[in-house]
């Protein structure tokens, strides 16, 4: 989708239009609903970005079968959400996680080298 991370993480599922398979990138500057300490930011400007139907649904699949098993995940609306077990489960998913997990899937990829951190 060419998104940046920040843009990522403060995707709401209310921002996902499944029937048009649009996704709006929403600016929330101090989100008072936002439990991160360093919230991630939306440094362009607001737009809809058209997506895949297959991508629509494996959102959509994700949604209502994934994220809804989540303890917690369902006392915030933010679509990603973190999934391992202990005191942050179902909240939004933060940055440094949003970069471990980067680095996770650059790794399987042989896109980048991982760093070891």
């Amino acid at each position: 989708m060419g998104l940046r991370g920040g843009e990522l993480l403060n995707i709401k599922i209310e921002d996902i239009d499944f029937s048009k398979h649009q996704v709006r990138v929403v600016r929330r500057a101090d989100e008072p609903d936002d439990p991160r300490i360093k919230e991630p930011n939306v440094k362009t400007l607001e737009r809809t970005i058209p997506v895949a139907e297959s991508l629509s649904k494996e959102l959509h699949d994700y949604i209502t079968k994934d994220r809804r098993k989540v303890q917690n995940a369902r006392r915030n609306r933010f679509l990603f959400v973190t999934h391992k077990s202990g005191p942050t489960v179902g909240r939004p998913i933060s940055k440094s996680g949003y970069h471990k997990i980067l680095l996770v899937v650059k790794g399987v990829l042989g896109i980048f080298p991982s760093k070891k951190t």
